[in-house]
């Protein structure tokens, strides 16, 4: 069960970095006055959906996060704890989406290691 939601937590964090990457390019886009993929503005119907598919992630991610650490004790848990910051990084950075981003990929990256780790012992 544990390794099912860890591979879970993955394809989230996966899922959210993609959509993370979009945010910053379209904030990005509209700083330097070129053209945006889509509106953010919570004003528009795409910028509704956009901030609501991230925040069901993100919600997504903090709980299954905290239910693995809670349940599954383990000595590596560098990737969990990126996750779980990861997860809740856009109340933090929301203008500026490429720090989520980044810690995505962390998660991405650690959680994977931390299977390789886990498996070896």
């Amino acid at each position: 069960m544990e390794k099912k939601i860890s591979r879970w937590i993955q394809v989230f964090s996966a899922i959210q970095f993609v959509a993370y990457m979009l945010g910053f390019y379209n904030f990005a886009a509209y700083a330097t006055e070129h053209k945006q993929l889509f509106s953010l503005d919570l004003t528009s119907l795409s910028g509704i959906y956009y901030w609501s598919i991230l925040s069901m992630l993100c919600v997504l991610g903090v709980v299954m996060t905290i239910y693995v650490s809670a349940n599954y004790k383990r000595k590596r848990n560098a990737g969990r704890v990126i996750a779980l910051f990861s997860f809740l990084s856009p109340i933090i950075f929301c203008w500026f989406l490429i720090v989520p981003a980044t810690l995505s990929l962390l998660t991405i990256f650690f959680i994977h290691v931390d299977e390789i780790e886990n498996q070896r012992q």
